[in-house]
This record gives structure tokens, C-alpha cells and sequence, in this order.
């Protein structure tokens, strides 16, 4: 039996906030173009020692001993995992404004016991989504240029960075990062699928930070035959997985009972595995399917032509060097082997266009084509040493992440003004629980751009001062080059779904955690 410790009100809060702003001490000295370096002592990497600027490898790194302290700590990292895991990036951003709000909120309800907390935790919830509102109306659509300010940003400011990620996406929309055999960073591109469907369970995933199941060297069973026993797919799962020890995929239906026997050995690490659910259904899955055999040098087992799970062999696997799949889409990459083969297939595919009888058929059958002949980039990252090495790793990934980012919903000015322009464009009705959350706000959306500015040794509230007088949605500080202007013109510029995330779920984090009035905790048995 653990014994718990019950820690009330504000006693247990004030510990809360301890472990929080250790946190964000810790994560706003790597912020903003003059962000610092922070050495990492690491049990779980090779020498044990990391020099990072990444925010999600200093706050992950961060364990406290004092246990509410800890689950503090925790709390508002696992809000700022979730924008990672959701939007690519804003870790730090995402923790700074969790704990500018906290604070905020905190500071008001110390000075102001009598009012209510419920009301204006509320307020804070609908003024947050109005200025999300905000956001999605003044996002702008990305270009070339502004691809590559997203990623040279996202990286630290590294330009080398930012043109090699630009470089990367163009002509592709899949990115991909691996470590490079050599001392150099270079990059290559490959012809990869894409499927509409994610992972069929959370126990696949084995890189948390984008949330994702990634595999290399991979034998791949293609079926649109249900998979009922365990015992129908053993044989398979034992000669890939047990006797090469290599990754196996399905893609194909599994029942339930056999999905939580296989879940059960990839969590105690006996297998690796990965499964998708085919996409589409009738006629369309089986197309889909066959094309997806041919593309990886595999057999389609179907049930349509007599096969069962008894005929499947070794041979009849498809193959790919890497395989990446996330919540709701999947990226293959096959082996070279696959290409004459599939050649034929396209050209096949480009005949039928001849004999379609429908525009919805013709459309149907381009996207076959297209979704079997993308390109797909890949990064290989290289360094002198290891250390450099996981540095830049971290800052490429996050610059990756960050223009997938922009791709999908647009982009918003930078430096930390998108949130308080728009926040500032919005005309509320108030009462005295909106009053009171609109000062939250009105200070918490400083933070960011303080620790911006403070990291360049520059007095921020100069800085903001001045920003204040300004009403342009634009308009803003370029710390890098300490000039003010539209940010968007000097290429200083977010990802509109990461400033969405960030104050989505920094909102959250912080009003979860200001209605607390009881924590328990494990109490720990060791001392150090």
C-alpha cells in the first residue's frame, strides 16, 4: 500500500505554483532569437549529458523531489506536450502562458478572497475562445518565403536550418528526420504513400513527442481478412518479430481480444508492431489495397479472391524502409525493390483514366496515382559530435513540425504580439468576473514577449510600452534585429494552429489547476 499525503488549499496550491515556475525559470532562458543553451544531465541518453534550446528537451528533463512540487511540474508539461503532440510546436510558449495565467490568477484571488473563482475562471474560458475567433479570421495563408521565415524560427533562428526544411518541403508535403551515417546534414527525397488512417491503438506509439509510431526496415501484411485469433497470425508474428526482430505492420482489421494480446507485448517490448485500419470501404478499400501491395512489393491477401490468413508467407510480406504512423494518417516509404513494378502499376492506373465513365471515377482513380507516386523528404541529421548531433536533431524536428504547422491553418505575426493584438482588437461586454479575467489576460499575454526581450538583455517593458501604442495587427518588436514593424514584412511570424494551441491549452492547464483545493500525493519513501 502507498501512503498518501492530503495537502488543502492554499498550502497545496502555493507548492503547485513552486514546481511550476521552476519549470518556466528553467524553459524562458531558451526563448526568442537570443535564447540560451541549458545542459542536461540525461540518464536515458548515450553519455548522459545534452546541450539543448529546445524547450521540450529541458522542461522533459525535469524531475522534482518534493511531490506536489512535481505533480505541479507535471501537469502544465503534459498541457505542453499536448500542443506539441497537436500542433508541431509552442512547448515553451505553451508552458510560459500556462504559467503567466496561474500566476495571474492567483495574484487576483489572494488580493481578492471575496469574489467568486468559479465565475471568473469561466470568464477566462469564454474570453480565450473569443480570441481564438481572432486568430483563425487574421490567420494568412503560407508562401515559399514565409515557409522558410516558419522553419528558420521555429529553429532558433538558425537560417541554415530554416532554408534546409524550406528546401525540404518544396515539391513535398511529407518531411521526415533521421540521424544521418556520416559527420554531414544533408538532404534526400523519395517517392512514399500516404493513407487516411492513423494507428488502431495508443500502444503503437514510440516517439511521444509527435505522438507517432516510427519503424525502419519493416515487413508489412496487407488483408482485408479480419483477424479473429491469435493463433491466425501467430505464425507470422514469430517469424518477423520474434526470429528477425524486425517491425511488423498490418494493415488490416484485428478483433479486439487479439489487439490487447498484442498490445500487451509491445508494451513489455517482446514485439515491435504497428497497425492501421484499411481506409475507405468496399470496392475503394480494395483498390487502395492492391495499390498499396504493389507499391511495397507485397501480396493483397483477400478474402474476395479465396485467400486466408493460412497462405500468407514470408514472401508475400511487403517491405519498407521506414514507416511513420500518427493519429488519423500514415506515411510508408518503401524499398527500392518495389519501384519497376509499381511503375507499371501507375502506367496502368493512367490507361484506366481512358476507359472511366464518370468524373467521380476519373477522380478517383488520379488520386490512386497520386497517393502512390508523392514525394517525400528526408532530413539526415550529422554532427561532429553526439551531443551536437541531438541538438540539432531537436531544433530541425521542431522547425519540421512547425511548418506543417503553417501548411495546414496559415500563419499569424510573431514575437509573441499575434495573441496580444488580437486579444486587444476585441470588444467585450463586461461585468465584474469579466473585468477581472480581461486584467488576466490584458497581463498574462505579456509574458511571452517579456522573456523574448529579457533574453536579449533589453528592458521589456520599454518594449512593450511602446508596442501598446500601436493598433496595427502587425505590428510588432523583432527582437533579432531590435526594430519595430509588421512582423509578417520582416519575416517574423507563428504558425496560426500553434498560437491556437498554446492558448488553448495553456487556458486549460491554468484554470484546472486554480479550482484545486485538494492535492494527494504519493508520499516518497527515499531521501536524497
Amino acid at each position: 500500500m502507498i501512503v498518501k499525503k492530503v495537502s488543502f488549499n492554499e498550502e497545496g496550491r502555493e507548492k503547485l505554483m513552486s514546481g511550476i515556475k521552476i519549470g518556466y525559470d528553467a524553459i524562458r532562458s531558451t526563448i526568442g532569437p537570443d535564447g540560451r543553451t541549458v545542459i542536461l544531465e540525461d540518464e536515458n541518453i548515450v553519455g548522459g549529458v545534452k546541450i539543448s534550446r529546445d524547450g521540450v528537451s529541458v522542461i522533459n528533463t525535469i524531475n522534482l523531489e518534493d511531490p506536489i512540487e512535481d505533480l505541479g511540474l507535471k501537469l502544465v508539461r503534459e498541457a505542453s506536450r499536448k500542443t506539441a503532440s497537436l500542433a508541431g510546436d509552442g512547448t515553451s510558449s505553451s508552458f510560459v502562458l500556462s504559467y503567466a495565467i496561474l500566476n495571474e490568477l492567483n495574484e487576483l484571488f489572494k488580493s481578492n478572497p471575496e469574489i467568486n473563482k468559479t465565475s471568473v475562471l469561466r470568464e477566462v474560458q469564454r474570453i480565450s475562445e473569443e480570441i481564438d475567433k481572432v486568430l483563425v479570421k487574421k490567420s494568412k495563408k503560407v508562401s515559399g518565403r514565409t515557409l522558410k521565415n516558419v522553419a528558420t524560427i521555429s529553429a532558433n533562428n538558425d537560417s541554415k536550418i530554416g532554408k534546409l526544411v524550406s528546401d525540404a518541403y518544396k515539391g513535398s508535403d511529407i518531411v521526415n528526420l533521421e540521424h544521418s551515417k556520416t559527420f554531414n546534414t544533408y538532404l534526400e527525397k523519395y517517392d512514399g504513400i500516404k493513407i487516411d488512417r492513423g494507428f488502431s491503438s495508443k500502444f503503437f506509439v514510440n516517439n511521444v513527442k509527435t505522438n507517432e509510431a516510427q519503424h525502419s526496415d519493416v515487413f508489412i501484411l496487407i488483408t482485408d481478412i479480419e483477424i479473429a485469433s491469435v493463433q491466425a497470425i501467430e505464425p507470422i508474428i514469430k517469424a518477423v518479430c520474434m526470429e528477425q526482430n524486425k517491425p511488423l505492420l498490418v494493415i488490416g482489421e484485428i478483433s479486439a481480444p487479439v489487439m490487447a494480446t498484442i498490445n500487451l507485448n509491445v508494451q513489455r517490448g517482446n514485439i515491435k508492431f504497428a497497425n492501421i485500419i484499411p481506409p475507405s470501404f468496399g470496392l475503394k478499400k480494395e483498390n487502395i489495397l492492391s495499390d498499396l501491395a504493389v507499391a511495397t512489393a507485397g501480396t493483397f491477401y483477400s478474402q474476395m479472391t479465396g485467400d486466408h490468413l493460412g497462405v500468407v508467407t514470408m514472401d508475400g510480406l511487403g517491405r519498407a524502409n521506414k514507416i511513420i504512423i500518427g493519429q488519423d494518417k500514415s506515411i510508408i516509404i518503401p524499398n527500392e525493390r518495389s519501384s519497376d513494378k509499381l511503375d507499371n502499376h501507375i502506367k496502368e492506373l493512367k490507361e484506366s483514366i481512358k476507359l472511366a465513365v464518370s468524373e467521380q471515377e476519373i477522380k478517383f482513380i488520379n488520386e490512386r496515382i497520386a497517393n502512390i507516386s508523392g514525394s517525400i523528404s528526408t532530413i539526415y541529421v550529422g554532427a561532429d559530435t553526439d551531443i551536437e548531433a541531438k541538438e540539432s536533431y531537436d531544433l530541425i524536428e521542431d522547425s519540421i513540425l512547425a511548418v506543417k504547422s503553417a501548411k495546414e491553418e496559415g500563419i499569424l505575426p510573431g514575437g509573441g504580439i499575434g495573441l496580444i493584438n488580437s486579444f486587444a482588437s476585441i470588444e467585450f461586454e463586461t461585468n465584474t468576473e469579466s473585468n477581472y479575467a480581461l486584467t488576466i489576460f490584458d497581463e498574462a499575454l505579456k509574458y511571452p514577449i517579456r522573456c523574448i526581450v529579457d533574453n536579449t538583455g533589453k528592458d521589456s517593458s520599454d518594449i512593450i510600452e511602446k508596442l501598446m501604442m500601436y493598433h496595427d495587427f502587425n505590428f510588432g518588436y523583432n527582437a533579432k534585429t531590435n526594430e519595430f514593424g509588421d512582423m509578417i514584412e520582416m519575416g517574423v511570424i507563428d504558425p496560426t494552429k500553434v498560437v491556437r494551441n498554446v492558448l488553448k491549452n495553456a487556458v486549460s492547464v491554468a484554470t484546472t489547476i486554480a479550482s484545486t483545493n485538494v492535492i494527494i500525493s504519493n508520499i516518497r519513501a527515499w531521501k536524497f
